[in-house]
């Protein structure tokens, strides 16, 4: 019997699914980006050079990036949702643990390798998955939303992040974040996040079956012309090595900003709390960037867009050779 086809006519889920991964990346790149906060602080209080504190970062993002393949490999395996929730509770954990943490070799050992390492659960390697199983027509939307809640968690949580710092202490505010990952994040995430439609008889995009309607079914997922059953196989093709290596430069320079920018700017006379808002409004103009890109996504092809992306960023960095 041929399977029929209708689009559902309440709100469709995959949003609700998008939602609570928005949460997690908001709350999950939030807090990873107000390390730069405490850097001056950490040098004050463990008497560490500014290298050893962005060892702890360096090392961050280097298990953040080596645990992306493990946990895009369980999400194959598993799915999304358990791997996700896993990752976030000891990333809260992590969080809260940070209070306790007396010197410089503990922050290497806490920041850069538990709370790094489980990041890499909760990022695009486990939630890009997911948004491919619920959406297809409106897939790069659905991304932009995902990748605006990191940007999002930057406008809001650095800032937060340094009112803490400078009302109670570093402590305190370590405490304050973690406690919010567990205690908003994660049931927000048990109750909401399902690994694909078919968790909930639905189909990608919406689409239900029903014997009733006439109505064409959804499209048929096509395959590319680079498609391979290997991932392993994927890196014999050009565009890969171009992403990868695109990403390799984006990851510099973003980390280095994450990291650096709040120090820095507390060198030239601003304050901490100026500029970890300074640096929450540049984390919204990104959000904003993010969703007009994924919007324009949809309409327009990727690669160019990547590129035109990529070519402002250059010209940006370019400009502080010239600009006081």
């Amino acid at each position: 019997m041929t399977n029929l086809f209708r689009k559902a006519s309440t709100a469709y889920y995959g949003w609700y699914v998008i939602a609570a991964l928005f949460f997690t990346a908001f709350v999950g790149v939030g807090v990873r980006g107000s390390y730069g906060v405490f850097v001056k602080t950490w040098e004050d209080d463990f008497g560490a050079s500014v290298t050893l504190i962005s060892v702890a970062a360096s090392l961050g993002w280097l298990m953040n990036g080596a645990s992306q393949p493990l946990f895009g490999n369980l999400t194959d395996k598993y799915g999304g949702r358990p791997v996700i929730i896993l990752s976030f509770i000891p990333m809260g954990l992590g969080g809260i643990a940070m209070a306790f943490v007396t010197n410089a070799y503990m922050l290497i050992f806490v920041y850069g390798f538990v709370i790094s390492f489980f990041s890499g659960g909760i990022m695009f390697s486990t939630g890009g998955p997911v948004v491919a199983q619920w959406f297809r027509a409106k897939r790069g939307t659905a991304m932009s939303i995902l990748a605006a809640g990191g940007s999002i968690g930057g406008l809001i949580l650095v800032p937060f992040a340094a009112y803490l710092l400078i009302q109670y202490n570093w402590q305190t505010a370590w405490v304050v974040m973690g406690v919010v990952m567990l205690a908003l994040g994660l049931p927000l995430l048990f109750f909401l996040l399902k690994s694909k439609p078919e968790d909930m008889g639905l189909k990608q995009d919406g689409y239900q079956r029903t014997p009733e309607t006439l109505d064409p079914p959804p499209p048929e997922v096509t395959t590319g012309p680079l498609a391979i059953d290997r991932w392993q196989d994927s890196y014999s093709s050009a565009p890969m090595w171009q992403l990868s290596l695109a990403y390799v430069v984006c990851g510099i320079t973003t980390a280095s900003i994450s990291v650096h920018f709040v120090r820095w700017a507390v060198e030239q006379d601003i304050s901490a709390g100026k500029a970890a808002i300074a640096f929450g409004l540049l984390m919204g103009i990104n959000a904003i960037g993010v969703i007009t890109i994924g919007f324009l996504s949809d309409k327009m092809e990727r690669k160019t867009l990547l590129g035109i992306v990529y070519l402002i960023r250059a010209v940006a960095f370019l400009s502080f050779l010239v600009l006081p």
